[in-house]
């Protein structure tokens, strides 16, 4: 790269416009997806994934971000506008806004993809000189340098940034998979990491082509993060004739006409489309070392304050869990688990390889009293609860000794208050299960 990119990459990193994708549905999620965005979901007990996206953003120093929503937007619109203002007195070109799917007299549809979100949103994006756009999901588990991927975008002079990761064959069938030029060695020449080729869920004589490397993880495939120059998306997006994903249409047309190139990301990322995917990915954050640092004051992660009192343990056990504000622990058992913002747990119950949401509302002695006359369990895991390998959402109310193991070892069922996708058990959100409930 070219001396004083320090600089450079400042300089540059005023002229940078993010958008961040959160309106993707999450069907295979479901039943976590019924009344939330993909990118709403909760992220080890107090963030929510697009949380990840946004302070990757603004630890980067990108201040200007436009979220784009549309399915189940609601959750995910009031945490975007009550976590990410700035105050009234900084910079007016600085701001975190919601561009949600809308008519307009060219089109009454819905977003059909990214690259229609990205075309009609345009005349919002118009408003600023930005020399150029990033466009990255809002519902991926990660950690990436922005500063360093907008360092190598300036360096190499590209037209295109794709960030990508290397994959065994059975993610490179998901996702596009790009063929660069070289990069085999230590040193790689700058040359080396331009795009030759670039192919979405290829087939298996395709892949062959592909195949970059000789261990587990030989393919290089996108993880949806794209640095464009403002002019070439706006090129692209004319001569891009479909609704198509950016994978079936834009990005193939890129690599045939402009300077792209693919930026390595070596660390942590993981795309979490899937249950077992989102539940492994919770479960590795309680390693010892965990694949994703919280912790780094260098790069914080953000999220909103809600002035929750600290968790309260009482005569409990504990092993390798993650126990948000305001949670209430007495006399149980917790193991590799994560207890999400006022999480109840009582006497007796023993949680293993469990990811609670917890609850919205602490209730009131009168609610609690209601409850009980109407025979409801209070919300939270009742005495003596067994739970193992279970999502449990918002609300939810879990009666006394009641049994959440799968007994039957079923890979996919749903029954009137639960649903086993992967052989997890989900309990949907304000669902009730009943004292003594075996499932």
């Amino acid at each position: 790269m070219k001396s004083g990119m320090n600089g450079a990459v400042a300089a540059h990193g005023q002229q940078v416009l993010a958008i961040v994708l959160g309106f993707g549905q999450g069907a295979r999620l479901f039943p976590l997806t019924a009344e939330r965005a993909k990118a709403a979901l909760p992220f080890i007990g107090q963030y929510r994934l697009i949380d990840l996206a946004l302070s990757q953003c603004l630890n980067a120093g990108l201040r200007r971000i436009y979220v784009l929503t549309q399915f189940n937007s609601l959750s995910l619109n009031r945490h975007v506008m009550r976590t990410y203002r700035f105050g009234r007195f900084s910079e007016s070109a600085e701001f975190v806004e919601i561009i949600a799917a809308e008519q307009t007299p060219e089109s009454q549809q819905w977003y059909r993809s990214p690259t229609d979100a990205i075309r009609r949103a345009w005349r919002h994006f118009e408003l600023w000189p930005a020399r150029h756009i990033l466009i990255l999901p809002g519902d991926y588990v990660g950690w990436i340098a922005l500063q360093e991927v907008l360092a190598f975008h300036v360096g190499m002079e590209a037209d295109l940034t794709l960030v990508v990761v290397a994959a065994d064959e059975t993610v490179a069938r998901t996702r596009g998979v790009v063929k660069i030029a070289g990069a085999r060695g230590d040193s790689p020449q700058p040359s080396d990491w331009r795009i030759l080729w670039y192919q979405e869920e290829p087939r298996e004589d395709a892949l062959r082509d592909l195949r970059l490397l000789s261990d587990g993880a030989p393919y290089l495939v996108a993880t949806g993060i794209y640095l464009f120059r403002r002019d070439v998306l706006a090129a692209l997006l004319e001569q891009a004739t479909g609704p198509f994903d950016f994978g079936l249409e834009l990005l193939p047309l890129a690599v045939a006409r402009y300077r792209v190139y693919a930026y390595w990301h070596r660390g942590y990322w993981e795309d979490v489309s899937t249950i077992s995917a989102y539940y492994d990915a919770h479960m590795r954050m309680l390693d010892v070392e965990p694949p994703l640092s919280i912790y780094d004051p260098n790069a914080p992660l953000y999220t909103r304050p809600r002035y929750l009192p600290p968790a309260k343990i009482h005569e409990s056990e504990i092993v390798d869990s993650l126990i948000a504000d305001g949670s209430l622990v007495r006399g149980a058992r917790v193991q590799r688990s994560i207890l999400g913002l006022r999480s109840r747990v009582e006497r007796g119950a023993h949680l293993d390889g469990v990811i609670a949401f917890g609850a919205e509302f602490f209730p009131s002695p009168e609610e609690e009293r209601r409850d009980r006359a109407l025979g409801l369990p209070p919300v939270g895991i009742g005495e003596g609860a067994l739970i193992r390998r279970a999502i449990l959402d918002r609300n939810v109310r879990i009666g006394a000794r009641a049994r959440i193991v799968n007994e039957a070892g079923l890979q996919h069922a749903d029954g009137p208050n639960y649903h086993i996708r992967e052989g997890i058990v989900i309990v949907p959100k304000n669902a009730v299960i009943l004292e003594g409930q075996v499932i």
